[in-house]
């Protein structure tokens, strides 16, 4: 199944289907490591220091923006279970 998948960016749709899913692993992070997971977020994905109380959902939106991206300006192949 892993190889399926390697080298592929998911498909903005599937971040959208699969978002409640990430959410929750992100909350579980979060949980574990608060410090850290903020400042990755921050870093990584969101690109802010501070975060409002929807950063779930901003996070998400971001996620998807930086996968169309991927795909659709630095061609990377897409992947759609």
């Amino acid at each position: 199944m892993n190889a399926r998948k390697r080298d592929r960016i998911p498909s903005p749709s599937l971040i959208d289907d699969r978002s409640g899913v990430i959410v929750d692993y992100w909350h579980m992070l979060h949980s574990a490591y608060p410090a850290r997971f903020m400042n990755e977020m921050a870093v990584s994905l969101i690109g802010k220091p501070t975060f409002s109380s929807r950063w779930e959902e901003v996070g998400i939106e971001h996620l998807r923006e930086k996968c169309e991206y991927l795909v659709d300006v630095r061609g990377f192949d897409e992947w759609k279970p």
